[in-house]
């Protein structure tokens, strides 16, 4: 069974084999007979807030686990009430933001192709 639980950087370390790619975050985990396999939340860069998901290969199947984890993010997100910018690498991922009410954001240079996308509120 998939425990959905607040993230720690401990988690993060984890997740990313000790080099997670912000310094801190508020967020959630999808934890696996102990093993992280989803992480998601929002961090800091400069001033804007950074909406973030990834999850592992075996995380796929547990399609109502994500869906768990996603009304928990969003209710977070929801509750600060401040913009959130996310950067989608497919189009998958975008209509998967664009149902959680995030819309296309500004083309953003060195974006690597990602997509932007902005949650108002």
């Amino acid at each position: 069974m998939i425990e959905i639980r607040p993230a720690t950087m401990k988690d993060a370390h984890e997740y990313w084999d000790g080099n997670p790619p912000m310094r801190s975050m508020r967020g959630f985990v999808a934890v696996l007979d102990g093993r992280v396999i989803g992480i998601a939340g929002v961090y800091y860069n400069g001033h804007a807030q950074i909406a973030f998901s990834e999850i592992k290969d075996e995380m796929k199947k547990y399609k109502k686990d994500i869906v768990r984890g996603t009304r928990r993010v969003m209710a977070m997100i929801r509750e600060r009430g401040l913009a959130v910018w996310a950067t989608c690498g497919d189009e998958r991922s975008a209509r998967f933001v664009a149902r959680c009410g995030f819309r296309p954001g500004p083309t953003i240079p060195n974006s690597e192709g990602k997509k932007v996308m902005i949650w108002n509120g």
